[in-house]
């Protein structure tokens, strides 16, 4: 309570990082730092904040729906926390520490397509339109600051819980830049709604609102391997079990809340910063809260673990996990559907498709 009233003495320090983030997009603005086009559909999906929206579910889901379709599609991200510089393509072998988390599970999950970081998004992109066989589309991932790359559609996500419309720049809040760069998005996603529960939000009149929400597939069992969830034969439990929820991201409690649904025992949330590399100290940590559990209830009580799909990418490099707990540690997968079903206004997947369809390389190289 003490933090939330006394947030506001965060207010200069937001200020003047809001001030050096307005300088550098009017730089761009008006040229003096310039941002480049390429030949090819490019797809940029990020937000204001600093995280918590859902981009690696959303970027999932896009280039699913352009495999579908009939589109190679390749996803560019700079690979956040990875230990590694330059460009890289990921592979079945890497680790988190090669390419990050997120790029990591995105590759397992979308087989498909190739996926490649690199901090300098415009040699990224050059990388991958070298190849011969390169890709129809790319996606870049949290992208939406990186504006050395000129997107030919840009994508915000908000999360419906805590809109960039009422936030603030950090510190005091959680926006990376002020509101107004919510100006340069084509699409605007309110993303985790509740089905029939679409909250409006003000955008320009060029831009489009959508809305989508969280489904929860089925869980799988750690460790994590390539396409594990396609082959799971287990059924996950939940209702009257103990539950130890394992989260290393920035928004848990909407896993909270579908656990929760789900009627456990009790369930107990042991949360860590997004994007958390667990140490040995964190895996003891860890254990010990499994121990509790599995000390303070009949031993004929259901116990099991959860966590999500990029903290077990994290997790599956970490040594020292009790058994107890390896054994009973389950993934819990997530993808985002639409939810508007407004026949006057297209849908996200109709935005996306047509964008692609009316700005194909060839077309642009003619």
């Amino acid at each position: 309570m003490l933090e939330m009233n006394c947030s506001w003495l965060f207010a200069p320090a937001a200020m003047l990082y809001g001030v050096a983030a307005v300088l550098r997009n009017t730089l761009f603005d008006c040229g003096i730092l310039c941002s480049r086009s390429f030949p090819l559909p490019v797809i940029c999906v990020g937000n204001l904040a600093v995280g918590g929206t859902g981009k690696t579910p959303h970027v999932e889901y896009i280039l699913q729906l352009l495999h579908t379709h009939g589109y190679k599609v390749a996803m560019l991200s700079r690979g956040y926390g990875r230990k590694t510089r330059g460009f890289r393509v990921c592979s079945g072998d890497d680790t988190a520490h090669e390419v990050g988390d997120e790029p990591l599970q995105i590759s397992r999950n979308c087989s498909f397509a190739t996926v490649a970081v690199c901090e300098d998004r415009c040699a990224g992109i050059e990388r991958l339109l070298t190849d011969s066989e390169g890709p129809n589309v790319i996606v870049l991932d949290d992208a939406m600051q990186h504006r050395y790359v000129k997107p030919g559609l840009t994508i915000l996500l908000t999360d419906s819980h805590s809109p960039y419309t009422s936030d603030h720049m950090l510190p005091w809040g959680r926006l990376r830049e002020p509101r107004s760069g919510a100006k340069r998005a084509d699409v605007v996603v309110v993303t985790k709604c509740e089905a029939g529960t679409l909250p409006q939000i003000p955008v320009l009149q060029r831009q489009a609102l959508c809305h989508t929400g969280l489904v929860y597939g089925e869980p799988y069992l750690f460790p994590v391997q390539q396409n594990v969830s396609e082959n799971n034969e287990e059924k996950l439990q939940i209702e009257g079990a103990v539950v130890l929820v394992i989260t290393g991201i920035a928004s848990p409690e909407a896993l909270y809340t579908h656990v929760r649904a789900s009627k456990p025992r009790k369930m107990v949330g042991l949360r860590f910063p997004d994007h958390h590399e667990f140490t040995s100290v964190d895996v003891e940590k860890i254990n010990n809260a499994y121990s509790c559990l599995l000390n303070a209830f009949p031993s004929n009580t259901q116990r099991l673990a959860l966590t999500t799909e990029k903290d077990a990418v994290r997790l599956s490099m970490c040594d020292g996990l009790s058994e107890d707990l390896r054994t009973s540690l389950w993934v819990q997968p997530i993808r985002i559907e639409q939810l508007d079903n407004n026949q006057n206004k297209p849908t996200l997947n109709q935005i996306i498709l047509n964008y692609v369809r009316e700005n194909q390389r060839n077309s642009l190289l003619d």
